[in-house]
């Protein structure tokens, strides 16, 4: 799927973005009723796979609600089949740049000369 694709699929699916007063810099998308989405203000965020930023979260919407019970996903996947996910609580969400780099370091310490252990196409850069 291409990134605007992404962006097309996730707009019909959870509604028009909002900002978040409770996590500055964050947009939600919370007119799903079984799930919200959320990314960055500017939408610019990529993750490592190049793709926008979306984490995908259980609970109330945080515009109606200041809960951050649930939890969350960040899904990441290469060009080569390659997915990682993250999960997380939600009250980490307000951390989740430095979730999403602590998940591609720890993916960096199996690289071994230059790529993924086992064949993989991957290339951390």
């Amino acid at each position: 799927i291409s990134a605007s694709a992404l962006e097309a699929v996730v707009a019909s699916r959870y509604g028009t973005p909002r900002p978040v007063s409770a996590i500055p810099g964050v947009q939600e998308y919370g007119e799903n009723p079984r799930e919200l989405a959320y990314r960055d203000n500017a939408g610019s965020q990529r993750f490592a796979d190049c793709m926008p930023a979306f984490i995908f979260c259980r609970g109330k919407p945080l515009a109606v609600s200041n809960s951050l019970e649930g939890g969350c996903l960040m899904q990441l996947t290469w060009p080569n089949g390659l997915e990682v996910d993250v999960r997380f609580n939600r009250v980490h969400l307000p951390k989740w740049r430095q979730l999403h780099d602590e998940a591609m370091n720890l993916l960096r310490s199996f690289i071994v000369d230059g790529n993924l252990p086992s064949g993989s196409l991957l290339k951390l850069e």
